[in-house]
């Protein structure tokens, strides 16, 4: 059984892939407009490396969502998994 690290990780996960299809970024395209190296967003979007806490508001930002909207959105995905 997973624990709440790894669900609340793949909760960010599947929230981050979600919000960057909503606005039409490919991974690449959105890793670019976060600052962030294309592979180390990989691992964030596959749920294999927890967010650090500069690149999760890196994230936000190109998301266009506040930081504490983006963690509400996951805690609330983490009863889907």
């Amino acid at each position: 059984m997973e624990n709440r690290t790894e669900r609340l990780r793949a909760a960010f996960a599947a929230t981050i892939r979600a919000e960057v299809a909503a606005k039409g970024y490919n991974a690449k395209a959105f890793a670019k407009r976060a600052g962030i190296p294309n592979s180390t967003m990989g691992t964030y979007l596959n749920g294999t490396a927890d967010i650090k806490m500069p690149a999760f508001y890196a994230i936000a930002d190109a998301l266009e969502i506040a930081p504490k909207d983006l963690w509400t959105l996951a805690e609330a995905r983490m009863g889907d998994l």
